[in-house]
């Protein structure tokens, strides 16, 4: 009796442990959307005339600073809601950096 209540047990574990990736992976896919419309929807700088290319070596540490910026944000957030149902220790690392790559993707498609 017992082993079928410790194999429903881990059944169960391995439902709510997929259910919680689904809802990370989700919030991580939804977060890198909302990044990638607000990029598109906002003007970068761009530069003109004989001087452009030296405007914009200006403008890139705050470009810069906005990735990284932009990028944290996701990823504190993707970590907070993967933490908060369930995952523990590399589900939560994983589900992290894939939410920075797709953030970082997201930054760099909506500047063009």
């Amino acid at each position: 009796m017992e082993n079928r209540s410790t194999s429903a047990s881990v059944s169960t574990r391995a439902a709510h442990r997929s259910r919680a990736m689904r809802i990370s992976y989700l919030t991580a896919i939804g977060l890198a959307l909302l990044v990638l419309i607000v990029n598109a929807v906002l003007p970068w700088p761009t530069g003109g005339g004989a001087y452009s290319g030296m405007g914009m070596m200006m403008m890139m540490p705050l470009l810069l600073m906005a990735l990284f910026t932009a990028g944290m944000i996701c990823m504190t957030i993707v970590a907070m809601v993967a933490h908060l149902n369930g995952l523990r220790g590399l589900q939560v690392l994983g589900v992290s950096l894939f939410s920075l790559a797709l953030t970082l993707a997201a930054m760099l498609l909506g500047a063009n």
